[in-house]
This record gives C-alpha cells, structure tokens and sequence, in this order.
C-alpha cells in the first residue's frame, strides 16, 4: 500500500496538471474567439465575391460577360466552372481570345491549394485552349503572390 507522503505528492501532480490545463483551455478559447471574429469580417468579402463569380458565370449583368477586345470586337465569355468531363470551354468554343482568371493565396502555409490552382491553370492554358488554340490566344489573370509568380516562372506574363 502507498504511503501517505506518496499520495500527497500524486494529489498535487494531478493539482499542477489540472491548473496547466484549465490554463491551456483558456488559451485556446481566446485563439478560437480570435479566429471566429476573423472569419466573421471577411463575411461581406465572400458574398460580393460569390456574387461576382455568379454574374460572371450566368452571362448577364453590367457588362461582365462581354470582354471588349482589343480591336473592339465584342465576345461572350465561355462559362469555365463545369465540371465531370464536360469541355470547360461550354458552347463559346469559337471566342478568338479568353481570359483565365486564377484565384491563389499570397501564403504557402495552405497545404497543395496553390500547386493545385497552378497544375489547373496550366493544364487549361497548355491543353483546354478552344479550337486547339494556343495559350497565347489567353489573357492571364493570377490573382495572389504565390500563383502570379508560377506563371512568370511558366513562361506567362
């Protein structure tokens, strides 16, 4: 059987780790309210954005599915958000130019985002072109640090 000296000592062990742990607990709830007030202020960030891409998608609205080009032609925008094997390009597969917008963070702490939007992006500019077109019948739009520079190192502007 445990001595009584024993006993006292295991008492306080458990007395210190439970203090360091309510401690912790604390912590971590700060961390999450800290992080859920963040994520509340980007709230109006993301719905002008899904509005944005809605518009873009649909082809209507104030002249975001128009894209003047340079000789003054007008051409629609073929929709690009399809998915399941279908040509990316949709029924607008005669546009002479299109513009890929590619949405990446600035941070390389987002796990394989980034190299998944670059390894897209470039599979639609090098094998998705209309037509068999080339990717330099497309204006590229990176959008973040860490994608903008992988397609300077990919030979885009």
């Amino acid at each position: 059987m445990s001595s009584l000296r024993e006993i006292k000592d295991r008492i306080g062990s458990v007395r210190s780790t439970l203090k360091i742990t309510n401690a912790m607990k604390l912590v971590s709830s700060a961390k999450l309210r800290k992080a859920q007030q963040a994520i509340e202020a980007l709230r109006p960030y993301e719905a002008t954005l899904s509005a944005i891409l809605a518009e873009v998608n649909s082809g209507e609205g104030v002249g975001l599915s128009e894209v003047r080009h340079q000789k003054g032609a007008k051409m629609q925008h073929p929709p690009v958000f399809s998915e399941g094997g279908a040509s990316i390009w949709g029924e607008n597969a005669s546009a002479s130019r299109v513009a890929v917008v590619a949405v990446a963070s600035n941070s390389s702490l987002c796990g394989s985002f980034n190299g998944n939007v670059l390894r897209k992006t470039l599979e639609v500019l090098r094998d998705g072109m209309p037509l068999g077109g080339s990717a330099s019948l497309a204006d590229v739009f990176p959008i973040g640090r860490r994608i903008a520079d992988s397609l300077r190192k990919a030979g885009f502007p």
